[in-house]
This record gives structure tokens, sequence and C-alpha cells, in this order.
């Protein structure tokens, strides 16, 4: 049991008192599986005074994404709050051009973001069904549990 701040890694430790923000960026890939992908993001994107995840835009106005959107369009498939092992947050989950997802969650106040893609870097997208997609998202989301 470590008896100071800062950040565990597998076979290491990054000292923080804490006085400066924390931020991070991890990007999960699964062995077999490559039409998907898990992203968690800590302080780099988000601002907590920011507009919540329902009041603003899903991506930047300058990126390829929003200029797919604009072509594309998506569609919200669902949306709301959501608690996590007691951290209330919000979600977001669209698909758009056939069969692509992104699904986001964030915890309120910022901190974490969570974000898994399906099918985005594929031209014909994912093969696997919506219901599969939620499946997925509904099983890994829950393993996501607060620091004490």
């Amino acid at each position: 049991m470590l008896n100071q701040n800062g950040i565990c890694l597998i076979r290491g430790f990054i000292a923080d008192d804490g006085s400066k923000p924390f931020k991070a960026n991890t990007g999960v890939r699964f062995v077999r599986q490559t039409d998907m992908w898990l992203e968690i993001l800590h302080g780099a994107v988000l601002q907590p005074s920011g507009p919540a995840l329902l009041e603003r835009d899903l991506v930047s106005e300058k990126s390829a994404l929003a200029k797919i959107f604009k072509i594309t369009g998506y569609r919200t498939i669902r949306q709301g709050q959501r608690t996590i092992n007691g951290m209330s947050g919000t979600e977001k989950l669209i698909k758009w051009d056939g069969n692509k997802y992104m699904l986001i969650w964030e915890r309120d106040g910022g901190n974490p973001r969570i974000m898994m893609q399906f099918g985005t870097e594929k031209k014909d997208g994912t093969k696997r069904s919506e219901a599969e997609v939620l499946a997925i998202w509904d099983t890994v989301l829950p393993t996501l549990k607060p620091v004490e």
C-alpha cells in the first residue's frame, strides 16, 4: 500500500503532490477486436466549468469528424444521466455513416471522460449490431471505479 500521493503504473509510480492539474490520455486496444478501442481522458480536454456533455458539440468544429457529421449526420441512440459506481455522470451514444459508433461517458465535473469507438477506422464500420455495441459498453463502463 502506497503512503504518498501520485500515479500508480504497472511496475512504476510517479510522485505527484496534487498541486498541479493532472492530464492523461490512455488508449486501449483489444486483442483480435480490430474494430473497437477505448480511450480514457483526464484533464486534457475538459474544463470543469465548461458546458456539460449534452450541452456542447461532441467534436471540435475544425476536426475531420465534424466535417463527416455535416455530410452524413449522426443519430443519438442513447443519452442522459448515468451513475457508475457512485460517480454521477452523463453518457451520449451516437451512430453514423451506416455502422460506426462513438460512445462517451463523462463524470460530472469533467474527469474522467471515457470513450469507446466501434468501426470508426473502417470504411464499412463495424460488423457488430447496435445491440452488441450497447452490450459491450454496458459491460465495460461499470468496471470504472473511483479512487478512494
